[in-house]
C-alpha cells in the first residue's frame, strides 16, 4: 500500500495538508524507509529513514527523519490530529500589493545616518501588519518596488517598524536617465520579540528631482492596474 491510500486527518489547516502532501512524495519516492519506534531515535542514521514514534495507548505523536547530523521531528497533537511546525518552517505569512501611483520630492539624506521617519514620504498603501505566533520566531520582510526617477538622480528606501525612529533597512538606487525604469528590493530578517501585532512601513525619498512608483514615464498609470509594488512578511518558526 502507497502512503497516498492511508486515510490522513480531517479538517486540518492547509499548511498541515500542504505538509503531509510532502511527507506522502518523500515516502512514495522508495528513498526513505519507514518504521514505529516507542521511544525517541538515539542512534546516527544515515541511511534516509523516517521513524514514527508511537505513544503506549497507540497514539501517533512524532514523525522524525534523519538530515544526516541529527534528528529532526513533528509532532502530533494529543488526538492525532494537527501538527506542529518543525524549526526553521514558514507558520504565517501577510502579503500586501498595490498598484497605486505615488510620488515625492522629499529627501532622505545620503550620508552616514540611518534614514529617519521624518525623512522622505511614506508608501501608506504598502504598510503590513503581522502577529507573531512566538516572541522567539523570527521575521524575514521582504520589499520590491517599480520605481522611476525625474532626473535620474538617486533614489532611496527604507523599511521602518511601527513608529520607530530609525530604520531598520535601507538602499538606494541610482537610474541611468531621467524616468529610466528601475527596480528595488528590500529584505531584512529580525526577531519578532513579541506576539503584538508589529506594522512595518516603506518610506521613499531623494536627493533632487521626484521619484514616482507604479507609474509610466510620464507619471501615469501603466499595465492597466497590475503595475504592483509589493511587500511580504513571512514569520519563520524558531
Amino acid at each position: 500500500m502507497k502512503v497516498s491510500d492511508a486515510i490522513l486527518p480531517q479538517g486540518q489547516p492547509p499548511e498541515i495538508l500542504d505538509l503531509l502532501d510532502q511527507i506522502i512524495a518523500i515516502l512514495n519516492n522508495g528513498r526513505y524507509q519507514l518504521r514505529v519506534i516507542e521511544e525517541e531515535p538515539d542512534f546516527e542514521n544515515s541511511q534516509g529513514e523516517m521513524l514514527i514514534q508511537v505513544s503506549e495507548d497507540g497514539v501517533t505523536k512524532k514523525l522524525w527523519f534523519f538530515d544526516g547530523t541529527v534528528w529532526n521531528s513533528i509532532a502530533f497533537n494529543s488526538d492525532g490530529g494537527a501538527l506542529s511546525p518543525i524549526s526553521g518552517s514558514v507558520v504565517n505569512t501577510k502579503y500586501t500589493q498595490d498598484s497605486t501611483i505615488v510620488s515625492t520630492s522629499n529627501i532622505i539624506l545620503d550620508d552616514d545616518s540611518k534614514p529617519q521617519s521624518s525623512e522622505g514620504a511614506e508608501y501608506t498603501q504598502l504598510a503590513t501588519s503581522i502577529t507573531p505566533s512566538s516572541s522567539s520566531n523570527s521575521l524575514i520582510i521582504r520589499v520590491n518596488l517599480n520605481t522611476r526617477h525625474s532626473a535620474g538622480d538617486t533614489s532611496i528606501f527604507a523599511i521602518f517598524k511601527d513608529s520607530d525612529t530609525d530604520a531598520l533597512v535601507a538602499k538606494y538606487v541610482l537610474s541611468g536617465a531621467a524616468f529610466d525604469v528601475s527596480n528595488c528590493y528590500l529584505t531584512f530578517e529580525m526577531k519578532a520579540n513579541t506576539i503584538l501585532p508589529i506594522t512595518f512601513k516603506l518610506r521613499y525619498g531623494t536627493l533632487s528631482g521626484t521619484i514616482f512608483l507604479n507609474s509610466n514615464s510620464a507619471g501615469s498609470a501603466k499595465f492597466d492596474g497590475i503595475y504592483f509594488s509589493s511587500m511580504e512578511i513571512m514569520e519563520i518558526k524558531a
